[in-house]
C-alpha cells in the first residue's frame, strides 16, 4: 500500500486539518521517507517540490501528532501492541559516556583516552 493512501486515509478522519495542510503532510510523510542522510529545509528544498522558505513557513504550524498516531495504530495495528521507551536523556558525552576512560593502545604504544576494548569498539 502507498504511504500516500495510508497517511491520506488518517488525515482526512481528522477534523481540524485542512486540504492545504493535508496535500503538505503527505507530500512530507513521502519526501521524509525517500530522502536518504540529513533531513533539514535546505535538502527538502533539493529534493521535494516546495521551497526552502515554504517548508519553513509550513513547520511552524500546529499539527495533532498525537491524534495522527492514535489513528494510525487504531487502523492499521493489531490488538497486541508493545510499548516502548527510550531513555535518550541519559549524558553521553565526555566523561558521562559508559566505558569511557585511560585503555592501551597497541598502536600507540601508551595509554589513550577514549572507549576501550572491552566495549566492542
Amino acid at each position: 500500500m502507498k504511504v500516500e493512501t495510508i497517511t491520506g486515509s488518517i488525515l482526512r478522519k481528522m477534523s481540524d486539518i485542512g486540504k492545504c495542510q493535508m496535500k503538505f503532510f503527505m507530500h512530507i510523510v513521502h519526501l521524509y521517507l525517500s530522502m536518504s542522510g540529513r533531513k533539514n529545509f535546505l535538502m527538502m528544498e533539493r529534493y521535494g517540490k516546495y521551497g526552502e522558505q515554504t517548508y519553513r513557513q509550513s513547520f511552524e504550524k500546529a499539527f495533532d501528532f498525537k491524534a495522527f498516531n492514535k489513528e494510525l495504530i487504531a487502523q492499521y495495528c493489531g490488538q497486541e501492541l508493545v510499548w516502548i521507551f527510550d531513555p535518550s536523556y541519559v549524558s553521553k558525552c565526555g566523561k558521562h559516556t559508559p566505558g569511557i576512560g585511560y585503555f592501551w593502545s597497541g598502536c600507540a604504544g601508551s595509554m589513550k583516552w577514549g572507549q576501550g576494548e572491552a566495549q566492542g569498539i
